[in-house]
């Protein structure tokens, strides 16, 4: 409701990520066709507009079974965001450490992760996922240091409890 008219393609994915929080994952994935069925890539030059798309298509690669092709093309699309349109849009290098943990790839998802960090040292999604490889890692000590970076952005830091809960 409160994105209400607005079909750019960041308010898409929120409103898509929403619905899936919600169990409307269905409705989600109809939600992001609706938006990268209408642009064109090759025009976007706004890194939030080309890494909103990219976690749209990896949305409806997740929810769809896609083949990896398309996890691919996001990660061009996410190169893209930071290499070409903004070098100092952090979002875009978090987005691409956030796909390559999720595939698997975390010596390459450290370092985006660190470009972001580096870009935005207060980006509270960067130091939740260092704590969440850090758990993988069972490096237990590093996942209480991201949680204690996280009390220090926020010192009721909901991501902070996610990380020492796990």
């Amino acid at each position: 409701q409160l994105l209400g008219d607005d079909h750019t393609a960041h308010a898409t994915f929120i409103r898509a990520q929403a619905m899936i929080d919600l169990g409307q994952s269905a409705q989600a994935v109809i939600e992001a066709h609706q938006l990268l069925d209408r642009i064109d890539i090759q025009t976007i030059t706004d890194p939030q507009a080309l890494t909103a798309a990219a976690r749209l298509l990896v949305l409806t690669a997740r929810y769809e079974g896609h083949p990896t092709n398309e996890y691919h093309q996001a990660m061009d699309w996410l190169a893209k965001a930071h290499n070409q349109l903004d070098r100092f849009y952090w979002p875009a290098y978090l987005a691409e450490a956030e796909l390559l943990f999720e595939k698997g790839n975390g010596e390459q998802a450290y370092e985006a992760v660190i470009d972001a960090l580096k870009l935005n040292p207060n980006a509270s999604g960067g130091w939740y996922l260092l704590g969440q490889m850090a758990i993988g890692g069972f490096q237990f000590e590093r996942v209480e240091q991201c949680a204690a970076k996280l009390r220090e952005i926020n010192a009721d830091h909901l991501l902070a409890d996610l990380l020492l809960v796990q």
